[in-house]
């Protein structure tokens, strides 16, 4: 697992739950069946309804190889990576696609504030994998990405009091499993 954790980052003896986004018998997950009957349950359609005149692109974001044809300021690809046992196809497609002045904000667990500094393999049945900040910053500089800006925010919606308390733990290195939301804003390199 050494040259696979060197590959994106993470430490030598963490496990990657390799299982995780694999179909039955080495077949692929993703299948372009599952891809389209996945569209039915997740946002998609409350999105369609939200913005009607948007077009919604359903794709294995592991082999996604597509052109769609313009170029966007933003991308948001929140606590999506983690699922990807390679995602750099993703990435790539996402560099792609953003305008020249262009940024992607991309969010995933903070494995450390999450899991405790000793974490050596991803219990959550579908993350293959989970960085600590310092990892992630490493991949997604390996990947030609420059980190405008880093943070962390609460996992989940939280009341403006907590979240002021989650910040100020957080800044005293004592950050609260609940604020382990970490993000990056880059810029291709």
């Amino acid at each position: 697992m050494d040259a696979n954790n060197r590959r994106y980052c993470i430490k030598p003896d963490y496990q990657p739950n390799l299982a995780a986004g694999a179909g039955r018998g080495g077949a692929p997950y993703w299948t372009p069946e599952r891809i389209r009957l996945a569209t039915r349950f997740e946002a998609a359609p409350f999105a369609a309804q939200m913005l009607p005149a948007a077009s919604f692109t359903a794709a294995d974001l592991e082999t996604i190889d597509a052109d769609l044809g313009r170029r966007f300021d933003l991308v948001i690809f929140a606590d999506v990576v983690e699922h990807l046992r390679n995602p750099d196809p993703c990435l790539e497609f996402i560099r792609r696609h953003l305008s020249p002045q262009g940024r992607l904000l991309i969010s995933t667990p903070e494995r450390d504030i999450l899991r405790g500094r000793d974490c050596r393999a991803c219990p959550h049945p579908e993350h293959v994998r989970e960085w600590n900040s310092d990892e992630f910053g490493r991949f997604l500089e390996s990947r030609g990405w420059r980190i405008v800006e880093r943070g962390k925010v609460p996992a989940r919606r939280t009341l403006a009091p907590l979240r002021l308390l989650g910040a100020t733990l957080d800044g005293a290195g004592l950050a609260p499993a609940w604020y382990s939301c970490q993000f990056a804003l880059c810029r291709p390199s």
